[in-house]
């Protein structure tokens, strides 16, 4: 009596076999021997070629370390790339350094002798440490523009007229500490050199014996600033790695050299190196873990040095393509490209697995070739169905994805064809001994096809498990997951922005126009609205070029005012007794203030960073000139947003969260697409062998992909789209693991027997192929970056459960009433 709970895609007594043929064993013609000959020369001619234009390039590579060079530009900001290209490549460049001794002692010394060693550095340029600012440049600057650039407190003043303007003058002159004498307010009388030097003295950083010096009042410590800038990139990995490591080198030797000493950092190169150290530990961790793992294993299942050689012969080959591809599609390679494809010594080797295993089978009874052309069908299936999973890697607009996306399919194409028209050549005899582990892998492979309990129970206990684990699961696109930052680098930041009053936070407003003139006077407009923000709490503070360099239409409304205000404070003085010239009421006429004086100037020290000019050329008119408004302290994005959102020509920068919006939205999308392939694989299937194999198939193929989800929320990691994309590649291997027992359990006319050790082969050969998938894929769980780590986890999982229900594809063959009754 049939069980009614028993699963759709079984059957009472045997389930009627799918319409695919049988593939009985049929020896190539000589001309077809002679044709696939000429194939594998061909080969070996591309091969070579290949290597040759490696080697070519090779020199000339360029390895990049930069995370954000994995990232996309975000295509609904509305700003060119170029902008924001321009502006982090000259942030990145930016190194600086703080220098104390301990409290009272003079660190004046510690940091001359810093300064003179990054002078012996031919990777720095623009260092800058004593005299960074040239005193008497500075003021007379500040003396010549007077009348057109204010600082804030003038300008209220300015606002409120002489009656408050008067009495502050007063105040400075008859102060016993200010020390304004009759020549100074004879030939200021508003004294407004006076005030914009007093306004510039209110950070933390003050001006001492020529160098820039904080006072930690907490320590008592005296904090010299230090400033260089690198010649090349922050991600030259070569280079980069040596600057590093000549920094940290400097940096013991100050500490010998002065006891007591402490130094604070800050620069992308540092945060470079950190992932760069963190990579390579990766690489070796798991491209070595792997292929020594699969060594032992091929060992283990073949016993013989000739399945060695042959087995790293398409991986060789694959590596070579892939690597040729990557460089001649980017012209340069990621880390993290290098550090998830060297996994793909975990997928290349299938094929040379499965070819492997039929011959030890089948050697007595066919040719290489004829074995090759057997398992041409079911594996190019397969095949194509890996390929479909990263081609969902190229969809996404990640650079470094799509690079792992070109290195994968160029190296698992040039593996495949590796193993088709070279191993029946170079296999020869295979030593036939009995199959490891037979005796087990047959009463496996009897419980699946016999027992209504393992087919059914198992299937059930697996989704019960994954939805405890999905119920734990979260979902957190946060970036910041993509690569981890050290902890002492980020604590002498955050120490190093508390020292100085500047975060190294890229967060802001980036203002343009079509010339500075707009743009400046765009920035003053923007100052009103972010004044009145930082009023209501939504920011801590903001930085204004344009406090420094006013816009002309600003510098003549204010000479303006003050030459209508200065007669009126000097009738004032006078009648307070102060001696003034004839002259003092009159004032000089307007001398303009041009971007390009204050830019070469003492006064745009500091700021000159934010100011960027079309030099590169725009790929759309959006200006010619752009000014970057840094903003600390958001605590409502949304109400930031929204009151500046109606400003022509700013563009809100926060690139942290952009790109976590972007990996949601992409995230969304990728699902999409899996969702969709699946749909289009599930019709390819169903046409190949029929609906209840396909069903199989399938059914095995979303247990794998549930469990492996879920496998996060029970290690507490979320759900990212990084996940989503292992998700791919589970599925699909897991559709290959199917469609090899699909294969294998067709009917061949050579006997039950020939048919279970057909099977068990098969198992064989899927048992090899799920464990190098788990040396690469699972050793990825080991990685340091949680991005990384989770891909691995999620694949990891995802192949062991596809590898478990993979004879499920098998049809059922359970015992008959009588038999059973018997």
């Amino acid at each position: 009596m049939s069980n009614s709970a028993d699963l759709p895609t079984e059957v009472a007594v045997a389930e009627p076999t799918p319409p695919m043929k049988p593939t009985p064993h049929m020896e190539p013609s000589p001309v077809e021997q002679r044709r696939w000959r000429r194939l594998s020369w061909g080969w070996l001619v591309a091969s070579l070629l290949m290597l040759a234009g490696l080697l070519a390039l090779l020199p000339e590579a360029r390895i990049n370390s930069s995370v954000m060079a994995l990232l996309p530009q975000d295509e609904d900001s509305g700003l060119d790339p170029v902008w924001q290209e321009q502006l982090s490549n000259r942030l990145d460049r930016q190194l600086f350094w703080l220098i104390s001794l301990p409290a009272g002692q003079r660190g004046e010394s510690a940091a001359l002798w810093w300064y003179q060693a990054l002078h012996e550095l031919p990777g720095l340029q623009t260092i800058q440490g004593p005299n960074a600012v040239d005193v008497a440049a500075w003021r007379h600057f500040l003396h010549d523009f007077r009348y057109q650039r204010l600082d804030a407190a003038s300008q209220q003043r300015l606002a409120q007229g002489a009656a408050v303007w008067s009495p502050w003058v007063l105040g400075q002159v008859y102060s016993p500490f200010a020390g304004v004498g009759p020549a100074e307010w004879q030939a200021d009388p508003l004294l407004l050199t006076r005030a914009v030097v007093q306004g510039q003295n209110t950070g933390p950083l003050r001006l001492q014996s020529g160098w820039l010096v904080s006072h930690d009042v907490s320590t008592g410590r005296d904090w010299y600033l230090l400033r260089a800038e690198l010649k090349g990139s922050a991600f030259d990995l070569r280079g980069g790695r040596q600057l590093a490591a000549r920094l940290q080198e400097l940096r013991t030797e100050l500490q010998q050299r002065f006891p007591g000493s402490e130094l604070l950092r800050r620069g992308t190169l540092y945060y470079s190196d950190h992932a760069a150290e963190l990579a390579q530990a990766d690489i070796s961790t798991i491209g070595l873990g792997s292929l020594l793992g699969v060594l032992l294993l091929i060992w283990w299942a073949f016993r013989g040095l000739r399945p060695l050689w042959l087995c790293m012969l398409p991986l060789a080959v694959g590596m070579v393509s892939g690597l040729l591809a990557v460089l001649l599609c980017f012209g340069q390679i990621h880390l993290f490209t290098l550090v998830i494809s060297s996994s793909l010594i975990g997928i290349s080797d299938d094929y040379s697995l499965h070819y492997l295993s039929e011959r030890r089978l089948h050697g007595h009874e066919e040719s290489p070739l004829a074995t090759a052309l057997r398992l041409r069908q079911p594996l190019l299936l397969a095949l194509i169905t890996t390929l479909f999973a990263y081609l969902l890697l190229w969809l996404a607009p990640f650079p470094g994805l799509q690079q792992m996306a070109v290195f994968s399919l160029a190296g698992l194409i040039g593996s495949f064809i590796t193993v088709f028209v070279w191993f029946p050549f170079l296999v020869g005899t295979m030593t036939e001994r009995p199959l490891p582990l037979r005796a087990l892998m047959l009463r496996w492979l009897q419980g699946w096809q016999h027992s209504r309990l393992l087919r059914q129970a198992l299937p059930v206990l697996l989704l019960a498990v994954s939805a405890v684990g999905l119920s734990r699961l979260v979902v957190d696109d946060d970036i910041r997951r993509l690569q981890p930052l050290p902890q002492a680098l980020q604590a002498e930041d955050q120490q190093l922005a508390r020292l100085t009053g500047q975060s190294s936070q890229l967060t802001g407003f980036l203002v343009l126009g079509v010339n500075g003139e707009q743009t400046l006077q765009r920035l003053e407009t923007l100052k009103p609205i972010l004044a009145s923000l930082q009023g209501e709490g939504v920011i801590d503070s903001y930085r204004l070029l344009s406090d420094s360099l006013p816009s002309q239409a600003h510098q003549r409304a204010t000479h303006a005012a003050l030459s209508e205000l200065q007669p009126q404070v000097v009738s004032r003085l006078q009648q307070a007794g102060l001696s003034m010239k004839a002259s003092s009421s009159t004032v000089p006429p307007l001398k303009p203030l041009l971007p390009e004086s204050w830019l070469h100037s003492p006064v745009s020290e500091g700021m000159r960073l934010l100011w960027l000019s079309n030099s590169q050329g725009l790929s759309k008119p959006q200006g010619q000139v752009a000014v970057l408004v840094p903003v600390n302290g958001v605590h409502d994005g949304a109400r930031l947003q929204s009151a500046t959102a109606q400003l022509q020509g700013v563009h809100w920068q926060d690139k942290r969260q952009s790109w976590s919006d972007l990996f949601a939205r992409y995230r969304l999308l990728l699902g999409l697409f899996l969702g969709l392939g699946a749909l289009l694989t599930a019709g390819l299937l169903w046409h190949k062998l029929g609906r209840a194999m396909t069903l199989r198939i399938l059914l095995g193929n979303g247990i794998a992909l549930a469990l492996a989800t879920a496998a996060l929320g029970f290690c507490g990691m979320p759900f990212t789209l990084f996940s989503l994309l292992a998700l791919s590649l589970v599925f699909g291997i897991g559709i290959d693991y199917g469609l090899f027992f699909a294969h294998s359990s067709q009917p061949t006319g050579s006997g039950d027997g020939a048919a279970q050790e057909r099977l068990v082969a098969t198992l064989l050969a899927v048992l090899l192929a799920n464990l190098t998938t788990q040396l690469a894929f699972g050793l990825l769980a080991l990685s340091h970056t949680q991005a990384i780590a989770s891909f691995g986890l999620v694949l990891s999982v995802g192949v062991f459960v596809s590898f478990l229900l993979a004879p499920l594809a098998m049809p059922a063959r359970y015992p008959s009433r009588e038999k059973a009754d018997a």
